[in-house]
């Protein structure tokens, strides 16, 4: 029996020696994982991933269908148990140091990948894998250390460009200009061209969370492109960290005047555009949080004007509400009253105009809802509670305006 699977052990045979193959035996798990009983087939992905621990689609598909699951945690625990069961085997100290880093434990996946060193010194991976979770902890003279170790053993070309893009990030980190020169040198020769090596770079620079590098070197892949389609998709990424940064606004009008002159036809454009509505609704939320409404009813505005959707107009007018431009919150009420559906955010819509005292316009949607919807329960209470504050309420507050 095979305990780190579970399953039974198979006879020798045409399907196992092909399953000795990384490769075939990859696309062959994946094809029964897609086409048959997904929590047993995975099994046929985790025996791949026991003879080779990578990152990459094996992993990914074994990693997604427990965390799809929500037992990540039961993942771990197996992962755990190989180790224990067998505290020498490189492999699996490996794998649960990816597991580790993916869920986000720096510190368990260092110790993990480093006791896989020291089991196993010639193995490349694991001390590439080592350099990047302390890239990632910010440890940069300890990663390289670690890294150019991994380039001495001679990894296969699939690792050595994630590897050499690293150390290019870390040599620029640590002021050694003429490395970085001689490695983005290597790198050009082997991988070109220029512009997909400074875009991985930057990748590189924001998942560490240096976000003013990642965004010079996006905003140099715009200056020095002609192609619009990789304007467009630069500038999408360096507006991204535009907004990390704090300098949301700004990232806005970047997007702003480059939809102006973008060809609608260009295949970015849609996504520009969904992008731009995102950041409109973050900008909107982030003035909102710090109780600057007013200028989170203007996002909101530009946002309405794009997407028309009835969500954006029901937090178009708690956003007048809470700025106090009553006139524009009722104007917005009313919008909303027209739109079909959304039952829930009219009725909550029409209790806060309740609370507001805005008695007229609460009467005039609720005669507009009992004419299309019926005179329904939910309605005549709100009558009823029209009436009841209209009873206790001076009548100078309550005048038509």
């Amino acid at each position: 029996m095979n305990v780190a699977t579970n399953l039974p052990s198979r006879r020798p045979g045409s399907f196992a020696k092909l399953l000795a193959v990384p490769l075939a035996a990859t696309l062959m798990a994946m094809f029964f994982v897609a086409h048959a009983g997904e929590t047993r087939n995975v099994e046929l992905l985790w025996e791949v991933l026991l003879r080779s621990p990578h990152y990459g689609t094996t992993f990914n598909w074994v990693y997604g269908h427990y965390q799809e699951s929500d037992t990540l945690d039961q993942l771990l625990s197996r992962c755990e148990r190989l180790v224990e069961e067998e505290p020498e085997n490189a492999d699996y100290h490996r794998l649960l140091g990816m597991v580790y880093r993916r869920n986000g434990d720096g510190a368990s996946a260092e110790k993990m990948f480093r006791a896989a060193r020291r089991l196993d010194p010639d193995d490349s991976v694991s001390a590439a894998y080592l350099g990047e979770s302390l890239v990632a902890l910010k440890r940069f003279p300890e990663a390289v250390e670690a890294l150019e170790e991994s380039l001495k053993l001679k990894p296969p070309k699939t690792d050595l460009r994630k590897l050499l893009l690293v150390l290019i990030v870390c040599y620029e980190e640590l002021g050694k200009t003429q490395k970085a020169a001689e490695m983005q040198k290597l790198f050009e020769t082997l991988f070109p061209p220029e512009e997909e090596l400074n875009a991985e770079i930057a990748e590189i620079y924001r998942a560490a969370g240096q976000f003013d590098k990642a965004l010079a070197r996006y905003e140099l892949l715009v200056s020095k492109n002609d192609n619009e389609f990789a304007v467009a998709r630069f500038s999408l990424a360096a507006a991204d960290i535009k907004f990390q940064l704090g300098r949301g606004r700004e990232a806005l009008e970047d997007l702003e005047t480059l939809l102006k002159r973008l060809d609608p036809e260009n295949p970015m454009f849609d996504r520009m555009i969904g992008y731009r509505n995102e950041l409109l609704g973050r900008l909107a939320s982030l003035c909102e949080n710090k109780g600057d409404f007013v200028s989170a009813a203007r996002f909101q505005e530009r946002l309405h004007r794009h997407s028309r959707h009835s969500v954006d107009v029901e937090r178009l007018f708690v956003l007048y509400d809470r700025a106090g431009e009553t006139d524009k919150a009722e104007l917005a009420f009313f919008h909303l009253a027209l739109r079909p559906g959304n039952f829930e955010q009219k009725l909550s819509a029409i209790d806060r105009m309740i609370a507001r005292g805005r008695y007229d316009a609460v009467e005039r949607v609720l005669d507009f809802l009992e004419i299309h919807d019926g005179a329904r329960d939910e309605f005549l209470l709100r009558r009823w509670a029209v009436d009841c504050f209209r009873s206790l309420t001076p009548t100078a507050l309550h005048t038509k305006k």
